[in-house]
């Protein structure tokens, strides 16, 4: 059984990427080739993720860092009125009692 070793020329292809970028007319994009053009667009999409990150999400990121700072007084909040819903069935019944007592004098 005869193995055909193909060797594959690694600098042959990077100097062929290279040539790509080689005279490029950036009045013309539309003639360019495969590499340069999809080179281009990625770059494109990221600058746009980026601007969109800057603008928009850093906003929320803000808007997020504050709301995450209000919670520990949020959770003591609802732990007073958690404590108080406890004990609401005695605050009633006392509150009876002072009704009773004042109606009384």
């Amino acid at each position: 059984m005869a193995t055909s070793a193909s060797k594959f020329d690694l600098n042959a292809w990077f100097a062929d990427m290279a040539s790509q970028f080689q005279g490029l007319n950036p009045k013309e994009p539309g003639q360019w080739p495969l590499l340069p053009k999809l080179a281009a667009a990625l770059l494109v999409m990221v600058a746009v993720a980026g601007a969109g990150y800057a603008f928009v999400l850093s906003d929320v990121q803000a808007g997020l860092e504050a709301e995450r700072d209000r919670e520990p007084q949020l959770r003591q909040d609802y732990h007073n009125k958690l404590g108080q819903a406890v004990n609401l069935p005695e605050l009633r019944k006392q509150k009876s009692q002072v009704e009773e007592y004042v109606t009384q004098l």
